[in-house]
């Protein structure tokens, strides 16, 4: 895999930052999917935490790190195998 896992359709930056926001603590499914909806973008969507948590009044959750996701990615794609992300996956590609 020369984009090191990568999604289908997504940029190896996007790939890094969904894999960020998806391993962050409170960031569960629906949380999840609610900030790709609003902010476009898992970039965006971590840009904009903490300031979300500031108007909720709590502290906002430690966001996982790049260098933690990028290791990941690294060691998923070495094993053959890849992050399948929402809105990404293609039913081709799997058989059945």
């Amino acid at each position: 895999m020369a984009d090191g896992g990568a999604a289908d359709g997504l940029g190896r930056e996007e790939a890094i930052d969904r894999l960020r926001l998806v391993r962050t603590p409170e960031i569960g499914p629906v949380s999840y999917r609610q900030l790709i909806r609003r902010f476009g973008s898992a970039g965006e969507a971590i840009v904009a935490i903490p300031e979300l948590a500031r108007r909720g009044g709590g502290a906002a959750p430690a966001i996982a790190s790049r260098d933690d996701a990028q290791r990941e990615m690294a060691r998923v794609a070495s094993l053959g195998a890849r992050h399948l992300f929402l809105n990404t996956f293609r039913r081709h590609d799997v058989d059945l």
